[in-house]
């Protein structure tokens, strides 16, 4: 699970850094250590996602009294 958060930390460090390459770019002063970086973690964080995904969600047991009234009888 904490190797998950940390993922998902580098995948948005990323995207900052490469967001910031843009606007320099556009600033016409590129710094392409911005982009290095962001690609490297963005490419980190998306394996360490993938590694260990988050846990999948248990039901909260909302609407299970209309979910039981739906539910037809069966026949025999």
């Amino acid at each position: 699970m904490l190797i998950n958060r940390v993922g998902t930390f580098f995948i948005l460090l990323g995207i900052t850094l490469i967001a910031l390459f843009i606007l320099s770019d556009m600033a016409k002063s590129p710094t392409c250590g911005l982009l290095v970086f962001g690609f490297v973690s963005l490419g980190l964080g998306i394996f360490m996602w993938f590694r260990d995904p988050p846990p999948p969600k248990e039901p909260t047991g909302r609407f299970r009294i209309l979910k039981s009234m739906n539910k037809k009888p069966v026949k025999k």
